[in-house]
């Protein structure tokens, strides 16, 4: 229902209903599947949008604070994915799940990096941190 009235509010240019807090990922992450933790939060964002000065400190969170919890959520998302697709604890742990997935999310932006960083970078080192399997390969052995 989510996915067709999502399509809908895309034809019409609007953001649809979004049922995230209550996905696969956020639920195993946060052990927390009730729905009554969003009307504190919800109530919260409300009163904040009445606050310039609130909405002033919230937009000046920097893009890389920004970027490295999206990059977290969506770790959570990929070992949630693992989890629930394996089913098996003796196999495969939710922590499993995060090396892995933190390693494919980290090769990929790498991959796609932009040529400016990418020429900042020696002529030595851009073999090895320019390429986004070889860094993804590298953090799976640190892990």
């Amino acid at each position: 229902m989510t996915g067709i009235s999502n399509a809908f509010a895309g034809l019409l240019g609007v953001l649809g209903p979004v049922n995230f807090p209550n996905g696969a990922g956020i639920v195993m992450s946060t052990g927390c599947a009730s729905r009554y933790t969003l009307s504190p939060a919800s109530f919260l964002l409300f009163i904040v949008s009445f606050s310039p000065a609130m909405l002033l400190i919230l937009s000046n969170i920097p893009s890389v604070v920004i970027g490295c919890t999206f990059l977290f959520i969506l770790c959570l998302l990929i070992s949630a994915g693992f989890s629930v697709m394996l089913q098996s604890k003796e196999v495969f742990s939710f922590d499993d799940g995060l090396i892995i997935g933190f390693s494919v999310l980290m090769g990929t932006f790498i991959a796609f990096l932009p040529p400016e960083v990418y020429n900042t970078l020696t002529e030595i080192l851009r073999p090895i941190l320019g390429n986004g399997f070889l860094m993804g390969m590298l953090i799976v052995f640190v892990m």
